[in-house]
């Protein structure tokens, strides 16, 4: 298994993995606002059944990322892509956002993530940015449990973040 920056021959082999996951649990995020005082609380909830999750980018969107993106990784075995980071630089505050990261339902549990988020933290490093930040649907329960064990701390949320009106958790480290 190696990860390597993404080549133009890759974009059809991204575009090809299975992003969707299913899911038994979602995150509820309630607030409570007053003049003085927000409070923000945030939920596990088991769902009645396990459902299957879309990935919140459209693929004509990924397709685009790969032209202009920052840093764009794929994990890559016998050349056969199983996953591929892409992180977006924010000048102005330091900071590298994930934008798409997604490993093959084939080979899930087997590190790749991991391996990929790391890859993508040296990149930040490297690169002398503060922190990452890492965007997460409120479904993505497994993601989430992923992020707090590399030592990812819960940063707030954006309302309608994704391009399904999902809200995104965000998650930071610091690097």
């Amino acid at each position: 298994m190696r990860i390597r920056q993404m080549t133009v021959g890759d974009v059809d082999g991204c575009l090809r993995l299975d992003s969707s996951y299913p899911t038994a649990y979602v995150w509820h995020l309630i607030d409570h606002i007053t003049e003085t005082h927000i409070e923000i609380t945030l939920e596990r909830t088991r769902l009645p059944r396990t459902v299957q999750v879309d990935y919140p980018c459209a693929l004509a969107d990924l397709a685009d990322e790969c032209r202009t993106s920052d840093c764009f990784l794929v994990a890559d075995h016998l050349s056969k892509l199983q996953g591929c980071i892409n992180l977006r630089q924010r000048r102005w505050t330091n900071t590298a956002w994930i934008e798409y990261c997604a490993v093959d339902r084939t080979y899930r549990g087997q590190g790749i993530g991991s391996l990929m988020l790391e890859a993508g933290e040296d990149w930040a490093r490297s690169a002398k940015l503060r922190q990452v930040v890492m965007p997460l649907q409120t479904k993505n329960d497994l993601a989430i449990a992923a992020a707090m064990a590399r030592g990812y701390l819960f940063a707030g949320y954006l309302d309608r973040y994704f391009n399904n009106e999902d809200i995104g958790l965000l998650f930071a480290k610091a690097v």
